[in-house]
């Protein structure tokens, strides 16, 4: 590997790690922040946001993820956040949890020398699912990545299109959720101004170990 792509890499592990820790700052409190929800929303303010984080998302059971960027051993999220004493993932019940540390606060305040401007969309998107257990969180981040994925074959789809991709195309487990359920998630979307641009590129079937 050249030095320009040594750096570059670099330069991308930052950039995930500023969006990172600006979750898991901003979420702090927040009882249905865990392992799930804080991957769901990574991939949204990641795709949302523009941000360009060199991510390849799989449709894994519980949405979309990008499992090397985040649990890798080597350049994982979760173990560069333990190596550089942002925060540490840490079971709890039946969660696995985030938990602060020393440096996060610095990160935080640093996080837009790596943003570029976008901390504030960053935050937007951690403020929208505030509130929101972990199956809502789920079934946003799904639907928008259904509905991002028609848009990258240049089709608009319809609600029921994108329903349909949902419970039908993406992954057994999907089929718990009712119809009604989806439905009412585009429309809180459309509310929240949380529209997909077609932006990225498709989800792929899940490998294996992602299911």
């Amino acid at each position: 590997m050249n030095l320009k792509k040594v750096l570059a890499k670099r330069l991308v592990l930052a950039k995930r790690l500023a969006v990172a820790s600006l979750l898991v700052d901003r979420l702090q409190g927040d009882p249905n922040f865990g392992r799930t929800k804080f991957a769901k929303i990574f991939y949204l303010s990641d795709i949302h946001g523009k941000l360009d984080l060199k991510t390849e998302y799989f449709r894994a059971a519980a949405g979309p993820l990008d499992q090397r960027a985040l649990y890798n051993e080597k350049i994982g999220i979760e173990s560069l956040a333990q190596k550089y004493s942002l925060f540490s993932a840490k079971r709890q019940g039946n969660m696995i949890r985030y938990n602060p540390g020393r440096r996060l606060e610095q990160v935080v305040n640093e996080a837009s020398v790596h943003l570029n401007g976008k901390v504030d969309g960053v935050k937007r998107i951690a403020n929208l699912f505030r509130n929101l257990n972990t199956d809502q969180s789920e079934i946003i981040a799904t639907l928008y990545a259904c509905w991002n994925d028609f848009l990258l074959q240049r089709r608009k789809p319809t609600d029921e299109e994108i329903a349909n991709e949902f419970l039908e195309k993406w992954h057994p487990k999907k089929t718990r959720f009712p119809r009604s359920r989806l439905l009412k998630g585009l429309l809180w979307m459309r509310d929240n101004d949380l529209i997909p641009s077609g932006i990225g590129t498709r989800t792929s079937a899940p490998r294996e170990s992602e299911n």
